[in-house]
């Protein structure tokens, strides 16, 4: 898993908002609006923040970092 790779992943994630699809399971499910990108926010992650039905993606940066990290190993796993 590259590191490039990653910095350039976030960057296209993070431009614009994102919204809120479904809870489950412990995790809030929400979706970039430009991208499409599917990203989880650990319930117990939240603390005592406000997470709305819509949100600044770079607020959310920290989830869609750690989605696309496990997405790539994922995907670096399925090729070995």
């Amino acid at each position: 898993m590259d590191d490039e790779q990653i910095k350039l992943e976030v960057r296209k994630n993070v431009l614009g908002r994102s919204e809120f699809a479904y809870f489950q399971s412990g995790e809030l499910h929400y979706q970039t609006f430009d991208t499409k990108f599917e990203f989880v926010v650990p319930v117990s992650e939240t603390h005592t923040a406000r997470f709305g039905e819509t949100m600044s993606s770079l607020s959310l940066m920290k989830f869609i970092r750690a989605q696309i990290v496990s997405n790539l190993a994922g995907q670096a796993e399925s090729q070995h």
